[in-house]
């Protein structure tokens, strides 16, 4: 292959979008305080997320169905992350399904280990997760928009993930789930967007965003804590 048709392949690619890192990945494409953003597996209609440095929103848009205990997560943006984290936001959906956040252990694993907070359009909130790789998914704990102000908070304390809400009344985080998921790090600590479908795309908003990492201090939260 001459170096010119190397210097055009590369001036098209450029031109197109397609910006290619090494072993011919695509280069990632950081989004606000995330390294980058991709689809969850791969599939049809390509997702997209984007961040407004004026609001600090984040808003993510993505497909995906699940079927026979495999699924198409959507869209994510995210960070890899190793050991103890905090992952806060606000979160709500444009429909028609749901806006998510939480971590995923391997992005192009339909069977993967994940833990999530989802949130219905109607502001309807889930502790979502399969907890051990092609292991049932179950989302049995959910709690009314009446009970919280649309907050959603993720914490890893070692191999203890435990998920809060923020009481709308009280502005507290009380706990909604927590349980022991044993991991290989690096994980994939992320805020996604899931359709239920392939022809459509979710809309899902992130506002008031904050991963902390306390064991990384340019990354650390000031006055980060772990709820007790």
């Amino acid at each position: 292959m001459t170096r010119s048709y190397i210097r055009t392949a590369t001036l098209l690619m450029a031109r197109w979008g397609f910006v290619l890192g090494p072993w011919g990945q695509a280069a990632p494409e950081p989004v606000g305080i995330f390294e980058d953003h991709r689809d969850f597996v791969d599939w049809a209609m390509k997702g997209d997320a984007t961040y407004d440095p004026q609001t600090g929103e984040y808003v993510i848009r993505g497909t995906g169905i699940i079927r026979d205990n495999r699924g198409d997560f959507g869209h994510l943006a995210y960070s890899e992350v190793t050991g103890d984290f905090r992952l806060r936001a606000r979160v709500s959906s444009d429909g028609p399904r749901v806006a998510s956040m939480g971590f995923v252990d391997d992005l192009q694993d339909q069977l993967a280990t994940w833990y999530t907070a989802w949130v219905e359009p109607d502001g309807t909130a889930y502790a979502f997760w399969r907890t051990s790789h092609g292991g049932p998914m179950e989302f049995p704990n959910w709690v009314s928009p009446d009970i919280h102000d649309g907050r959603m908070e993720i914490v890893r304390e070692g191999n203890v993930f435990s998920m809060y809400y923020y009481d709308r009344d009280t502005g507290e985080p009380v706990l909604f789930d927590s349980r022991t998921i044993e991991l290989t790090d690096p994980i994939h600590v992320c805020l996604a967007s899931w359709s239920g479908g392939f022809t459509a795309y979710n809309v899902a908003h992130f506002s008031e965003v904050e991963l902390a990492l306390p064991q990384q201090e340019t990354s650390a939260v000031e006055g980060w804590e772990l709820h007790k």
